[in-house]
Order: structure tokens, then sequence, then C-alpha cells
């Protein structure tokens, strides 16, 4: 059965949905396995973006547009500033792990690393979303 990473993607500040599309551009993130003997980690999986979204396996979310009073047209449905990056785990054969990971994601438009800072301490990872 096939194992999957899901990683939310979404802008530091407010921003439109269409806005939120062009950033999505050339978007690659990739997952590695690190460890203590291999700290640049091994590869086990890669979602890209492609505005053809059959082949994309980086989706940006979308609500349908408000419905007014009927007998008014249903408009489209309204991009939104956010994203589901879904990573399909592809261990390679002996990989010497356990049956969990330890994640790197590496975030890459076209040929270049993302500039967004890296937390310095695990303390300041978040750790728990809230619902809504």
């Amino acid at each position: 059965m096939p194992q999957y990473i899901l990683v939310r993607l979404h802008p530091d500040t407010p921003t439109p949905g269409e806005q939120f599309t062009s950033y999505l551009a050339d978007l690659t993130v990739t997952a590695r396995d690190v460890s203590f003997a291999n700290p640049q980690g091994v590869e086990i999986g890669q979602a890209t973006y492609d505005s053809d979204q059959d082949e994309s396996t980086i989706v940006q979310h979308f609500l349908p547009e408000p419905i007014p009073p009927l007998p008014f047209p249903i408009g489209p449905p309204v991009a939104q500033p956010v994203a589901t990056a879904i990573i399909e785990l592809d261990l390679p054969p002996g990989h010497p792990e356990h049956a969990s990971v330890d994640l790197l994601l590496e975030v890459r438009r076209a040929a270049r690393c993302s500039s967004a800072a890296t937390p310095t301490s695990p303390m300041t990872c978040p750790t728990r979303t809230s619902r809504r």
C-alpha cells in the first residue's frame, strides 16, 4: 500500500488566491529521509506543481463562488491562497531505516532553493495546527 506525505503550503502574509497561483509556478517539494549516518538524506519522494492539474502533485485549493439568489448564474471556483503537496514515498530497496522516516523537506522554485527562513531550533518548529 502506498504511503504519502501531505504538506500544506500557504503564504506568510495575506495574499489573493490568484497571486498565490503565480507563487506555485515551477515549485518542487522534495522529501529526504535523514539520519546521523547520512545528514544529507536519501530522496524518498517529490511533489511538483504543474498548471495542468491532472499532472500536478501540488494542488491549489478552490472554493465555489458564493451563490447569489437564483436565477443568477453560478460563477467559477475561486482560487484560495493555500495548496497541498502530495508526496508519494518511494523508499529505495534495502533502505536501512525504521518504519517511520525523519524528514528534511527541500522547497525549490525552478533551480533556486527557497529563501524562506528555516527554524534554528526544533522548538521553533510548529508541531500542531488548529482545526477549523
